[in-house]
């Protein structure tokens, strides 16, 4: 839906997804599944498993969301799903 304002469309995106998540976490808790299997990882545990060696500044660049797998912060706010 694009109701032609950047910001309005942002938060009925995010309002969307955010009800999918909660959704799917029900579901998940009566299917019985592990409260782990969905959760995005932290991001410090995704660059030693990758082994990290350095970091350099690249700026800004455009990356696809489904490249995203961990967050630096707030990881038990949202799921893999999200």
């Amino acid at each position: 839906m694009d109701t032609g304002s950047a910001q309005t469309d942002a938060e009925y995106d995010f309002l969307r997804i955010r009800r999918r998540q909660v959704l799917s976490r029900l579901a998940a808790w009566l299917r019985r599944e592990p409260d782990d299997v969905s959760e995005i990882l932290p991001f410090d545990e995704v660059v030693a498993a990758l082994g990290r060696t350095g970091e350099r500044p690249l700026g800004l660049q455009v990356i696809p969301l489904d490249s995203v797998v961990g967050s630096v912060d707030r990881t038990r706010d949202f799921d893999r799903y999200f």
